[in-house]
Parts: structure tokens; C-alpha cells; sequence
């Protein structure tokens, strides 16, 4: 019932199988399929609007087209790596640093996808458009925020290494100044047509105004 029309049929929910899942997470199974996998024991434990949030942002992810097929890089990492061993029982040091190098592209283009700059950017823009989503299925801008901004900071609590808990704090951080123009967008009460439509939008009673101004790190992922 979360999903758009235009992704009813090319979208699977299924429960995570692996030993330590992800909360949520999405796997491109082929060219137009696409499968979001939720860990439905930590899931039963959010609140319904933070599910509803955190669903929506995996949807933007899909819309958004950010959902690496990345198995050629997995195949070529396990080939790399299977050529290492058996060169170095070989002794063969050309055709080991070969297997290695691949190794290290593939390893490399995975890293960047769960962990790079660009990847950090692609996700505070679905948080953004997550919040559109919310208020396309009824939810006011107010509520759509303060419930994402809320399950990411439980995303942060559980997260077990520092690495992740500080990209959840980023995405807040990114959520927070995108907030703080939606309200002086609409404090403003200029003429024109588009800055009235802008005023339209209800104001936000945000406790991240009272919080320090997002770090410099943070401000370079979001651009108006």
C-alpha cells in the first residue's frame, strides 16, 4: 500500500535472510526488478510513521535510480582472490599481482558504493524526497521530518561500528539544514507565484533549530 503505482508490479518485500541484516535494504534483482528486504524482528520496533518514513526512503533510493547492481563486482572480487591463492601456491608473482589488482578494483568499487562520499549524497537526497513521498500519501511536512529525523537517530544508536553511527548523524545533519529552508521558505512573503506557493507550506516547529548549524562535512552532500 506504501509503494507508487508505477512500482506496484516491479517491487518485492520479502524478510531478510541473512545472520546479521540491515534494519532496510534494497537489492536490484535484475534490469526492472528490484527487492526491499526488512528485518521484521528490529522492525516490529519502530513506530508505524518511522517505518512508514524509513520505507520511503528505500522507494526514493529505487526512483531515484541509486540501487547499484553490483554482483559483477562481487563475481570479480571471489575470481581475483580465488587466482591469489592459486598463484601463490604456484609461486607465480606476475600472474598473482594480476589477481590481486582485480581483486583491489573490485573490492574498491564495492567500498565506494556502501561507504563513498557519493554514495552519502545519493542518501540524504532520498531522505528529501522520502519526506515528498510522505506528504504525497498524506502526511504534513512537520510530521514526515521529525518521524525520518527520529528513526534515523535510532538507526545511530544501534549502529555497531562508529563508521555508520557517524553517516546516520550526517544524513540528520543534511535533514536539518533542508528543514531550516523549508521554514524560511515559508517565512518569506514575496509576490511572485512560486515564493507564495512556498509560503503556503506550514511552518516547522523543529528542535533542530535550537541545535548547532550542521558541520561544514555535512553541508557540501546538500545543495537547494
Amino acid at each position: 500500500m506504501l509503494l507508487p503505482d508505477a512500482l506496484k508490479y516491479c517491487v518485492t518485500i520479502a524478510q531478510s535472510l541473512e545472520v546479521k541484516p540491515a534494519l532496510i535494504q534494497t537489492q536490484q534483482l535484475k534490469k526492472r526488478r528490484f527487492e526491499i528486504q526488512i528485518d521484521l524482528l528490529r522492525w516490529q520496533f519502530l513506530e508505524p510513521a518511522q517505518r512508514d518514513l524509513l520505507f520511503w526512503h528505500e522507494v526514493a533510493r529505487i526512483q531515484g535510480r541509486a540501487i547499484a547492481h553490483n554482483q559483477n563486482d562481487w563475481v570479480m572480487l571471489g575470481v581475483g582472490l580465488g587466482a591469489a591463492l592459486i598463484n601463490t601456491a604456484m609461486q607465480n608473482v606476475l600472474l598473482l599481482s594480476g589477481s590481486l589488482l582485480i581483486a583491489g578494483l573490485a573490492g574498491y568499487q564495492l567500498y565506494q558504493r556502501n561507504h563513498g562520499e557519493r554514495n552519502l549524497k545519493k542518501a540524504t537526497a532520498a531522505d528529501q524526497a522520502a519526506i515528498g513521498l510522505a506528504i504525497q500519501f498524506g502526511y504534513d511536512f512537520p510530521s514526515a521530518y521529525e518521524n525520518l529525523h527520529s528513526a534515523l537517530t535510532t538507526l545511530a544508536n544501534q549502529a555497531p561500528h562508529n563508521a555508520q553511527r557517524v553517516r546516520y548523524e550526517a544524513r540528520q545533519n543534511v535533514l536539518e539544514i533542508f528543514a531550516r529552508h523549508h521554514n524560511g521558505c515559508a517565512d518569506t512573503g514575496s509576490a511572485n507565484a512560486g515564493d507564495r506557493a512556498c509560503a503556503s507550506r506550514p511552518p516547522l516547529p523543529l528542535h533542530a533549530q535550537s541545535r548547532p548549524k550542521a558541520s561544514a562535512a555535512s553541508e557540501r552532500y546538500f545543495s537547494f
